[in-house]
């Protein structure tokens, strides 16, 4: 089993754990299911635009049903409350002095890319290198170095690539709405506003990925000049 810990350190020495298991063939979390799964997360509250799921299918939102938990947890947390963040992955330990709502961005970005929601599949590899508190400019390189290595693949199984990363532009603003869809489900769930930040950050992240990665990926051309 992957696993990674999230540690929420306060001022007040108030201490949250949150760990993450991952299955290591699917890269799919084993976030355990709430006995009581409120409301917001069923799949037809306020269902992602770009959604491919039907109730059939799944009577409730992946994402939503992974989160039930943090929220309830961080729900009386300002995004703006300062704590001490701790990411244990396998390979190493980070830590950061920081903000409520940046500490969850790193965790709801790995929830989201290891559940079972059709859109974010492609997160899947990244999240078996789970990098915290990634910049932009990380994550506009993870991202293409990511897809185009799904690309190597896919060329090695003889199907058509796409190393112009013309479908990658398309993919992302998917993302962007279900980051958009989540926000809009806790816009009434949560007393403050740590966990909707959180997802409001996915949103402007993906959004910025979205105006046209390979404009991005000309700032690092330089850098394989050699």
């Amino acid at each position: 089993m992957y696993q990674v810990e999230y540690k929420f350190r306060f001022g007040n020495h108030d201490c949250t754990d949150y760990v993450i298991k991952i299955d290591p063939e699917t890269m799919t979390n084993q976030v355990p299911i709430p006995d009581k799964i409120p409301y917001w997360a069923r799949l037809s509250f306020r269902q992602c635009k770009c959604c491919t799921l039907t109730e059939d299918q799944s009577p409730y939102c992946p994402i939503a049903t992974n989160i039930v938990r943090l929220v309830e947890t961080f729900k009386h947390h300002a995004s703006y409350d300062k704590c001490e963040v701790t990411c244990q992955v396998p390979e190493r330990m980070y830590v950061r002095k920081t903000d409520v709502q940046t500490g969850l961005f790193s965790v709801y970005g790995l929830i989201n890319a290891t559940s079972t929601c059709p859109i974010m599949g492609f997160f899947k590899p990244m999240a078996r290198f789970h990098l915290p508190f990634a910049s932009l400019e990380e994550t506009v390189t993870r991202t293409a170095a990511y897809y185009l290595l799904g690309q190597y693949f896919k060329q090695k199984r003889g199907n058509p690539v796409d190393m112009e990363l013309k479908l990658l532009d398309e993919y992302i603003e998917k993302v962007a709405l279900v980051d958009e869809g989540i926000v809009e489900r806790l816009r009434d769930v949560t007393e403050k506003d740590a966990d909707r930040n959180a997802f409001t950050m996915l949103h402007s992240m993906a959004k910025m990925l979205s105006m046209g990665i390979n404009e991005k990926l000309e700032d690092y051309e330089s850098l394989f000049a050699e």
